[in-house]
């Protein structure tokens, strides 16, 4: 199923490719961790879109190196990699990585330019008139309002 352009083919493949981007971009060594399984219900636009009974939690965790080499990768079950990775500061650098419209693979435009920055803002607006919010940020507030601060030094 494709949603305005975008199908679980495009997600899969940006996934896929963002440890590799991270790894050869900063010359680190990158550690990509992801579920595996049914996809919960997702807030937002892009959430509501998405039929839980299509999209799902593909797994392909990986282990990249610091040159972009694969080093390990599981499939979709769940499972336990390990792998020697080279931890060179000569390798270190940090390289813009690209940018489409602020995304870091291209996508379907309707998406970038209208989904994604209307999901932005209603998750904004959403965070700033939450009542739910706002009593949460109190009741710990007055929790910790008692509490003495200690300095690194002790004082």
């Amino acid at each position: 199923m494709r949603l305005w352009g975008l199908g679980q083919g495009d997600v899969e493949a940006e996934r896929l490719d963002l440890p590799v981007l991270y790894a050869r971009a900063l010359g680190v060594p990158v550690v990509f961790v992801n579920q595996v399984g049914p996809l919960l219900p997702v807030g937002g636009i892009l959430g509501h879109l998405m039929d839980p009974g299509i999209w799902r939690l593909r797994g392909q965790s990986r282990i990249v190196d610091s040159d972009g080499a694969v080093l390990a990768q599981l499939g979709e079950d769940e499972g336990v990699i390990t792998a020697d990775a080279v931890l060179d500061p000569a390798r270190k650098h940090h390289d813009a990585p690209p940018s489409f419209g602020g995304c870091l693979q291209p996508g379907p435009w309707a998406g970038r330019h209208i989904i994604i920055p209307l999901d932005i803002a209603a998750g904004r607006l959403s965070y700033t008139i939450s009542g739910e919010r706002r009593r949460k940020a109190h009741a710990t507030a007055e929790r910790t309002e008692g509490l003495q601060h200690v300095s690194a030094d002790g004082r």
